[in-house]
């Protein structure tokens, strides 16, 4: 009897610290390229599950209401941005979920904080976004640079020309290119490659498969980069030339 009496005791004391617990903490690392930076929810995720529920709504320019699936209000606030927009996705039963949000950030914010709160001011979420320097990114071919943008044409190159990808600051300061990934986008299978060049030379393949009319040369990119110290890194994924 007195063996099930501290059974219980334990579990009870187990079941308040557990409720104590920040009900969920994350953190991402943004690109920015403009005064907006976007975040995506990660589907299928705790956060994902987190942010589903009904009749979601803007309250003001930094916050918005997601009231959970029993109708029980949150509100979720970025503490030193604005919520430019945000977009659901349909679930069953007419219940949504948060799928991104575009976030204005003044150009000296290095990190915001967006924070969920229940009706009586009870910290449910925390979700820290540190965010890159502005970035514009290149293709270098020899010496020349040519911004990389999804609007012009693939400039002209040859087979033996060296080719790399820069990464370069607002300030002009040049971030390192750890790794990139360019994606096909006219073959199905070619997407799923499990290759991932280190650094920011294109190999002679990755040459060989752009210049290659035949099979379609339109392309995303992924590009990894970080800062001098290597302990923040970013990814950003955006057309490759049209």
């Amino acid at each position: 009897m007195k063996s099930a009496f501290l059974i219980l005791l334990g579990w009870l004391f187990y079941s308040s610290l557990v409720a104590q617990q920040p009900v969920l903490y994350q953190k991402f690392n943004v690109c920015r390229q403009s005064d907006t930076v976007h975040l995506n929810i990660p589907k299928r995720t705790p956060l994902q599950d987190f942010f589903s529920g009904v009749f979601f709504k803007r309250v003001d320019e930094s916050v918005i209401k997601v009231p959970t699936r029993n109708y029980k209000d949150r509100f979720l606030k970025c503490e030193n941005c604005e919520i430019a927009n945000y977009s659901v996705d349909l679930l069953n039963g007419g219940q949504v979920c948060l799928k991104g949000l575009d976030l204005r950030v003044e150009p000296t914010e290095k990190m915001v904080v967006l924070t969920t709160t229940s009706k009586s001011g009870e910290t449910l979420s925390q979700v820290s976004v540190l965010l890159s320097p502005k970035m514009t990114f290149y293709l270098k071919i020899n010496e020349s640079l040519v911004k990389i943008d999804g609007n012009t044409p693939m400039p002209d190159f040859l087979i033996e020309d060296e080719i790399s990808l820069v990464a370069r600051a607002e300030s002009g300061k040049m971030m390192n290119v750890v790794d990139h990934f360019l994606i096909p986008l006219d073959s199905f299978f070619e997407k799923y490659s499990n290759d991932t060049p280190v650094g920011g030379k294109l190999a002679d393949w990755e040459k060989s498969r752009i210049l290659d009319k035949t099979r379609g040369n339109r392309f995303a990119i992924r590009i990894t980069f970080s800062d001098a110290t290597g302990n923040n890194e970013w990814d950003v994924k955006m057309p490759f030339f049209k």
